[in-house]
């Protein structure tokens, strides 16, 4: 999954500097270009294609071999770990540095249809700081592998970009959590029995499901066997127990859980 997301980098150079070209080049020949409606749409074309070429490229060469959402996880230090998916985040940094050749200051070569580096104090600096803080971003969301959820003996990790938290497995309501709703859902709720409250009630827990490597329903089904199977927690974290939750839990399971996704849903309406 690294190496997928590090491969996004190229690509987002790409894009960079397709926006330059488009930005030097391209728009001023919409300045004399006639009707006004051919040069609109030239205008607005030549954003779109430098990022939407980089985007699909990526896609193509390095996405299609990467699973979107395996049932599956990582063995990482005694846990079973989703990682960040590849797809959103190596688009994301794509997108950011499409973004920096954006923020480069120009203005119009006088008395020519001609753009060029803007002239005035400080431009230059303001252009280098802009561009230098938005490569560093992309580089760092390639590189930090955030967000990621990891399954260990004591519960569950859920790292966010700037923030993470640990939920034991007694903290969780048994029976759950319900699988997300949806064929591309971001986001799955983790019921509490106890811990955290708002408003007298154990605060819910929200796994960014949408940005992980991982099928959300397996993710759903692995943690509501675990809640309600205390005696096999010991195991998370070896190899013979990843290959056993790769197998489906099984349709009594998801029954179960659909049922406590219709408890939870009444409770809601009352």
């Amino acid at each position: 999954m690294r190496r997928a997301r590090i491969l996004a980098l190229p690509f987002g150079s790409l894009a960079f500097a397709l926006r330059l070209a488009a930005t030097f080049w391209v728009n001023p020949l919409t300045w004399q270009m006639r009707p006004a409606g051919l040069s609109l749409l030239v205008w607005l074309a030549g954003p779109v294609v430098s990022v939407a070429i980089p985007v699909g490229l990526y896609h193509l060469a390095v996405l299609r071999a990467v699973p979107r959402r395996p049932a599956s996880f990582q063995l990482d230090n005694g846990a079973l770990v989703a990682p960040a998916s590849p797809h959103d985040i190596g688009t994301a940094a794509i997108i950011v540095l499409w973004i920096a050749a954006g923020a480069v200051l120009t203005e119009r070569v006088p008395n020519a249809d001609q753009l060029r580096l803007a002239q005035i104090d400080f431009a230059a600096l303001v252009s280098i700081a802009i561009v230098g803080l938005l490569s560093a971003l992309a580089v760092a969301l390639v590189l930090v592998d955030r967000p990621w959820v990891a399954l260990n003996r004591d519960g569950i990790t859920v790292q966010r970009m700037t923030s993470r938290r640990f939920i034991g497995w007694p903290e969780l309501a048994p029976g759950g959590p319900p699988p997300p709703p949806g064929r591309r859902p971001r986001n799955l709720w983790l019921y509490r029995t106890h811990g955290p409250t708002v408003g007298g009630r154990p605060r819910p827990e929200l796994l960014p499901v949408g940005q992980l490597q991982v099928d959300p329903a397996f993710l759903a089904n692995t943690i509501h066997h675990y809640v309600d199977q205390p005696g096999q927690r010991p195991d998370i974290g070896t190899e013979a127990e990843l290959d056993r939750v790769r197998t489906p839990v099984g349709g009594q399971g998801d029954d179960q859980v659909r049922g406590v996704a219709r408890n939870i849903e009444s409770d809601d309406r009352r």
